[in-house]
């Protein structure tokens, strides 16, 4: 059985699911960027739900494999271990990774929009 899963766009980015419910708004996941791999800018929209993500770096890669934020059209490198931010609203991305490797755990939770009729 193959627990892993190819992120998006063919990146080479692999998300191993640790947690996953359909009764809790939580979920945590591995996600793991080997030699070579990379992610585009992007956001991660859940519709009808806010969310928010925790991500603690467990490894950086050698050279490469820089996490940015954008702000205001501008790439901003999180060299932090712990960083807390809201996917869908905010464009992030992952340098390319020259040497080495990446992985990260990812804890992230949603909560129903209000919604106004």
């Amino acid at each position: 059985m193959n627990y892993f899963s190819k992120y998006r766009c063919q990146t080479g980015v692999y998300v191993i699911p640790l947690l996953r419910a359909k009764l809790t708004p939580i979920d945590c996941r591995v996600i793991f960027a080997p030699t070579y791999s990379w992610l585009p800018p992007h956001k991660d929209p859940i519709e009808g739900y806010r969310q928010w993500r925790i991500n603690i770096t467990m490894l950086k890669a050698k050279e490469g494999g820089r996490f940015h934020i954008w702000k205001k059209g501008e790439a901003r490198v999180v060299d932090k271990l712990f960083f807390c931010f809201d996917p869908a609203s905010v464009k992030h991305d992952l340098s390319y990774i020259h040497k080495g490797h990446r992985c990260v755990i990812s804890i992230g939770w949603r909560r129903k929009q209000n919604t106004v009729s």
